[in-house]
C-alpha cells in the first residue's frame, strides 16, 4: 500500500505501533497535558466525528457471556472508529515525531514535553 500512494505523490510510513493502549496513551497524553495554561489538545468543533467518538460512538463491543460483563481487546469499527484511530496515529506522530522513533518505544509511550495539539 505505501508504494501505491508513493506513486500518487503521497508521501506515509508505518504506524508507530498499532497496540491499542499504546495508540490511546499518545491521545491520553495530550488530553492530560497543560501547556501554559492551556489544554493540549484542542479539537476545531468542526470535528465532529472526533466528538462523537469522545462522546461515547468510539466503544467496545460486549462480549455475550453469561454472569460476567466483559468487552472485546479492540474498540468496535464504526463511523466514528476511524476518525478516532486518525486522531491517535497523528497524536503518535505529534508526540514522538517521526512514526520511526515511535516503532523502537512499541507499547512503551515516552514521555515528552508538552506540547500544545491542535486539530
Amino acid at each position: 500500500a505505501f508504494d501505491i500512494m508513493a506513486q500518487e505523490g503521497l508521501p506515509a510510513e508505518p504506524a508507530g505501533s498499532n497496540i491499542i493502549s499504546f495508540r490511546l496513551g499518545n491521545v491520553e497524553y495530550f488530553l492530560d497535558a497543560m501547556v501554559e495554561g492551556e489544554p493540549g489538545l484542542v479539537l476545531d468543533p468542526k470535528c465532529k466525528q472526533i466528538r462523537k467518538g469522545f462522546l461515547g460512538a468510539y466503544q467496545y463491543e460486549r462480549l455475550q457471556l453469561a454472569g460476567d460483563t466483559r468487552f472485546k481487546d479492540v474498540p468496535m469499527k464504526n463511523s466514528a472508529s476511524h476518525p478516532a484511530d486518525a486522531l491517535q496515529y497523528l497524536a503518535d506522530l505529534a508526540r514522538h515525531g517521526s512514526t520511526k522513533v515511535a516503532t523502537k518505544v512499541k507499547a512503551q509511550p515516552v514521555e515528552a514535553a508538552p506540547v500544545q495539539f491542535v486539530w
